[in-house]
């Protein structure tokens, strides 16, 4: 077969084959789109998909869009090493105003998965045994959890999904060099662009030429051990020197970028960490690597371990049989073992190496892609050493084992689309009450409460016993920071929002309380449910949590505070959120100075704690009465102390313990003296527990 070229190759592959193969070729496309058909679907999004919506409440030109992502994407994914993954992302960012808007795009990442499943099995065929063959390997790898994770992020992981057809490529012209000589040079200097070019995009993905490498090892039996040996050592050489430009490009660009725009973003620098940092990433790349999935998400713990055992222990076997075997089957079996090791240790070097401290399903695609060739590999044979069976191989192959796999992918996919649909309907349907009621005026704190558990009780029973599943999940539970995204998207939806701009604080309840203050935004927080939120308003809340299994109840309080005397702007309003730089009161204070709390409803507590202002311990409250009060007139105390000052100081904290517990809606803190400064009394925060 002429291996030079990507596109003539395939189709003369294709013609090549019989009857029986084309067919399973055709069925092995269409049950890959059957299993992702559910993602075709209009009112979903994914986590990743959100930050379409990122740039205004109002849908905006597409050339708007593309523009506002192109100025603030690329900049980041070139000093991540990834400078070539960015393009599709902005392509949907314009495309898309309205969550309805990523429907029309979904096909073109069905068509990047049907291109992989034909041109990766193009290129397993000939280490397979044939077209069919490799395209049933190709077709469950892009079932796969490490390949489904990005697929159903849509167009902001397209080039993701490109990657493995570049690398692919790459390793088809560098495993044809010698079949080629005068076009040797040739073809390995555009192996050698197209696998840079993969890494550019997502190093994870390019790095499925070692598999590859691995499996042309193994089931190239025509070849004595030895000279499969040299191939390998030749192969991973090749590719780890492009590995080394390609850092060596990375760090030069990095540095020239750095000087100009700072310091990389935190947890995403490109470095090479050895040592212990090491050491603790193969234990946790073992411990991976024996629980994963294999094929999908059904797959039991420890199936990975088995077929690794049976690829080397078979096609040791079957090498000692060939005219040029002669060694021992326990010996090349332990020597695969080991072999095979080292090589798919170094198939995930991307993460491995990295600082990176969670292992995902994405960062392991070249495992993936070892154990679905390895196992349609090793039944190939299997199958075509008895006549029964050797004209069906394909057929059964593809009804005994990947039509199940496409089955259950396809109850995956809806599930996807559920789960996330029905996380956009309860925000809609949150928001339009909002909405009805003219939130943006009366109630402008917009809380969310983020679900601790990931998914609904539904999706948990079908996915959750799986390790390192990442699909199917409530995008709240999983990136709060899309969040204000979200809510952007479904104001779109609404021709009466008046388009009032939205600020995003995340859990800073001091940014949230200066916000309501200082500007007439909606002001969008979240919540997990575990700390007090403490507000000049009632928030209007909106509980994802009740979507899961693990409903959350958050302790909501309205409070408003005042003080005696304040210096300047440094009012006491963000005493219970620790707001820098806290509360002054006047300058040459006359004491006693009183700060005095109204809470919306009674609250119960037992203590009193105060934070000094940066730990300007002298300028905090030395001497206080604590008094309480139900109506704000009448009066009663229940604590007082000499010295806050000489009390145990827990991160900070100093606390008043109250002698029985009370419950009130008035606080009243008298303070009588500070801890020594001649003219300054300050306090950065308060607590009441």
């Amino acid at each position: 077969m002429k291996r030079s070229g990507l596109i003539k190759p395939l189709i003369a592959a294709l013609r090549a084959e019989d009857g029986l193969s084309k067919g399973v070729i055709l069925v092995s496309l269409l049950l890959v789109v059957f299993a992702y058909l559910p993602t075709l679907q209009f009112d979903y999004a994914t986590q990743d998909q959100w930050r379409a919506f990122r740039y205004s409440t109002v849908p905006q030109s597409a050339l708007d869009r593309g523009q506002a992502c192109a100025t603030m994407i690329p900049s980041f994914y070139v000093l991540t090493g990834r400078p070539f993954v960015w393009m599709t992302e902005c392509i949907e960012h314009a495309a898309v105003a309205r969550i309805a808007d990523f429907a029309y795009l979904r096909p073109i990442m069905l068509a990047v998965a049907l291109a992989t499943v034909m041109y990766l099995g193009f290129v397993l065929a000939p280490i397979l045994g044939g077209m069919a063959f490799g395209t049933l390997a190709a077709a469950a790898m892009v079932l796969t959890p490490a390949y489904s994770f990005m697929f159903l992020q849509g167009l902001p992981a397209g080039m993701v999904l490109i990657a493995p057809i570049l690398a692919a490529a790459s390793f088809h012209l560098y495993s044809g060099r010698n079949r080629e000589p005068r076009r040797k040079q040739k073809a390995v200097a555009i192996s050698f662009c197209l696998f840079l070019s993969a890494c550019l995009i997502y190093p994870a993905y390019a790095f499925i030429v070692v598999p590859l490498a691995l499996l042309e090892f193994g089931f190239d039996l025509a070849e004595s051990l030895s000279n499969r040996l040299k191939n390998l050592v030749s192969t991973l050489g090749f590719y780890f020197g492009a590995c080394l430009f390609y850092y060596g490009l990375v760090k030069v660009t990095v540095s020239f970028i750095e000087r100009k725009a700072g310091d990389l973003p935190v947890g995403y620098e490109v470095a090479v960490q050895l040592g212990s940092v090491l050491l603790h990433q193969a234990k946790v790349a073992a411990i991976h690597f024996v629980n994963m999935s294999p094929f999908d998400f059904s797959s039991p713990p420890g199936l990975s371990l088995v077929i690794l055992v049976a690829f080397c222990g078979s096609l040791a076997w079957l090498g000692s049989r060939a005219p040029k075997g002669g060694h021992s089957v326990l010996t090349v079996s332990l020597s695969f073992l080991i072999i095979s090791l080292v090589v798919l240790f170094a198939a995930i070097s991307p993460w491995l190496f990295s600082p990176s401290q969670a292992l995902a399903s994405r960062h392991v695609l070249p495992w993936n892609l070892f154990f679905c060739g390895a196992t349609v590999g090793l039944l190939s044979l299997l199958l075509r050493r008895y006549p029964a069976t050797a004209r069906w191989a394909p057929a059964i192959l593809l009804f005994g084992g990947f039509l199940p796999i496409a089955w259950i992918q396809n109850q995956q996919s809806k599930l996807e689309t559920v789960v996330t649909g029905a996380e956009i309907q309860l925000m809609r349907d949150k928001l339009s009450d909002w909405l009805d009621m003219k939130g943006w005026i009366n109630s402008r704190h917009l809380l969310v409460v983020v679900p601790i558990r990931p998914r609904p009780p539904s999706a948990e029973k079908e996915l959750s016993p799986q390790f390192g599943n990442e699909n199917a999940v409530l995008a709240t539970s999983r990136n709060p920071v899309g969040i204000p995204w979200m809510i952007n998207a479904l104001l779109r939806e609404r021709a009466d929002y008046p388009g009032v701009p939205v600020e995003y604080c995340g859990s800073d309840q001091a940014c949230v309380n200066y916000a309501l203050a200082s500007s007439k935004s909606v002001v969008v927080s979240f919540s997990s449910g575990a700390e007090v939120i403490y507000g000049p308003v009632k928030p209007y809340i909106m509980d994802f949590s009740r979507m899961t299994a693990e409903p959350i109840t958050p302790s909501v309080v309205g409070v408003k505070i005042s003080a005696t005397s304040v210096l300047g702007e440094y009012g006491p309003g963000g005493l219970f959120w620790s707001a820098q730089p806290g509360w002054h009161a006047s300058r040459y204070p006359t004491y006693p100075q009183v700060i005095t709390v109204e809470f919306t409803d009674a609250k119960s507590f037992s203590s009193v704690s105060f934070e000094s202002q940066n730990g300007l311990v002298e300028r905090m409250p030395k001497e206080v009465r604590i008094k309480i009060s139900d109506d704000g007139s009448a009066w009663t105390s229940i604590a007082s102390v000499g010295d806050i000052c000489a009390l145990d100081d827990l991160r900070g904290w100093r606390t008043v313990k109250i002698p029985e517990r009370v419950r009130s809606r008035f606080l009243q803190i008298e303070i009588l003296s500070n801890c020594g400064h001649p003219d300054i009394l300050t306090l950065k925060g308060l607590k009441v527990e």
